[in-house]
């Protein structure tokens, strides 16, 4: 064997690990929910990493895909990352190694290879996919999935049930639901149950960590939102990556909400983007032609008329006691969407670690609108990035919670989008042409 062969197939292992580890777009099966106004894919790894897949309209990977609303219409969208982060403290590995923090990620920006071992992924339905001819030709929608079962006694039109083991031993069901009525179809839920299996890895015969006891679990997720891809190039292209993202905050205790908003939720919108001259840019007006948007569309058209955000619907006070826990989530922060936390993320790097945990503990944060100094919350004039130069993402952080080998709790969001909509977002932007 020459060492000019031995060299190429260490090139081709090397490659092919590098493919895994970055988690590119054919490394993970993943699945779009597209019967609703919004839609969006779901990775089989348990979370949705920034540049995950391919756009379903270009077929090239880029930084905002997913979250979209109104999906009837092209580039409506609003993502460009979310992330799971799970912790635990004192935590003692399978070699009798200790962590003072132990915690596992899937995104936002990494794979999750190594740290999430995807299990179980399929889809439901209530109805079987219905065929749609035109001219004879079947008609396939960009985001259409593959049904792998029908069951007309579900409550929701579609579900995707995804199972995934942790580095940490705690096994990870999340259940995706999606509505086709048209008052429900601009939320999706997900139903997640976290439980202390002790399956390490994506092999079931053996549990690695029989006896034990995690404690301190800490459920992190965080969102980096960038409403909307059409109106991108017309304002600029950094607000593709949500640079000049606003995001409030309600039902977390830091100031009185309004009456009736006590509800549990963090939600974004397309703020102020000081580098665009041509008049206000909140809605995102189509002022101009540019890239991705239609030959001729100048009629001044919002298309980042969306505000988008998650929504706490429940979640277990403990193990024991499965009432909803007010309190949960327990954080609510916003971030720089280019702290240096948010990338190169390890379970074996201990300072790291230390680091995120405190992140995704730290409790109630100063609301985004408070860090900027923004007093006028109905019409907001602040820069969105002058506490963040790369925009605001926004988490969500659940716990803590003691978990003993079987024991589990339950957490329930929903994520959403609304506004105007396509026809409004019209009729306003020829008004504002006029004046």
């Amino acid at each position: 064997m020459s060492f000019k062969f031995i060299n190429k197939n260490l090139l081709v292992l090397t490659l092919l690990y590098l493919c895994f580890a970055q988690g590119t777009s054919y490394a993970q099966k993943y699945k779009w929910m597209s019967i609703g106004s919004l839609q969006d894919w779901y990775s089989e790894i348990g979370c949705e990493r920034e540049e995950g897949i391919p756009h379903p309209k270009f077929g090239k990977v880029d930084q905002q895909t997913g979250w979209q609303w109104p999906a009837d219409h092209d580039l409506m969208d609003c993502q460009a990352w979310k992330g799971l982060w799970i912790g635990a403290k004192n935590f003692k590995d399978a070699k009798g190694n200790t962590f003072a923090y132990k915690v596992v990620h899937a995104g936002p920006r990494v794979s999750g290879a190594g740290e999430f071992f995807p299990v179980k992924f399929y889809m439901k339905s209530k109805f079987p996919t219905p065929v749609v001819t035109v001219e004879g030709n079947n008609s396939i929608g960009l985001n259409d999935a593959v049904v792998d079962s029908v069951d007309p006694t579900m409550v929701a039109d579609r579900e995707i049930v995804n199972v995934v083991n942790t580095a940490m031993g705690l096994t990870m069901t999340r259940r995706i639901f999606q509505f086709s009525h048209p008052y429900h179809d601009n939320y999706i839920v997900t139903e997640y149950t976290f439980t202390n299996t002790g399956d390490t890895d994506g092999d079931p015969t053996t549990i690695e960590l029989p006896n034990n006891t995690l404690e301190g679990v800490q459920m992190f997720w965080q969102y980096r939102m960038a409403p909307s891809f059409y109106s991108r190039y017309v304002i600029g292209n950094s607000s593709g990556w949500g640079v000049n993202t606003t995001v409030d905050t309600r039902g977390d205790g830091v100031k009185p909400d309004p009456a009736g908003q006590s509800f549990r939720t963090q939600y974004a919108w397309h703020g102020l983007y000081t580098d665009f001259a041509t008049c206000n840019n909140i809605g995102g007006p189509i002022t101009t032609v540019a890239t991705n948007v239609a030959k001729g569309d100048t009629v001044w058209r919002l298309a980042a008329f969306q505000f988008v955000g998650t929504l706490t619907l429940h979640a277990d006070k403990s193990s024991a006691d499965k009432t909803d826990d007010p309190g949960q989530p327990s954080t609510t922060n916003t971030f720089d969407s280019d702290d240096p936390l948010n990338s190169g993320n390890d379970a074996f790097n201990l300072n790291k670690m230390a680091g995120e945990y405190a992140r995704m503990t730290m409790g109630h944060d100063k609301r985004h609108l408070d860090k900027i100094g923004e007093t006028n919350y109905v019409m907001p004039t602040k820069d969105p990035k002058v506490t963040y130069s790369a925009g605001a993402s926004f988490g969500n952080g659940y716990g803590p919670y003691t978990l003993k080998h079987g024991e589990s709790v339950k957490i329930v969001v929903a994520q959403a989008a609304a506004g105007m909509g396509w026809e409004a977002g019209e009729a306003v932007g020829k008004q504002y042409k006029a004046d």
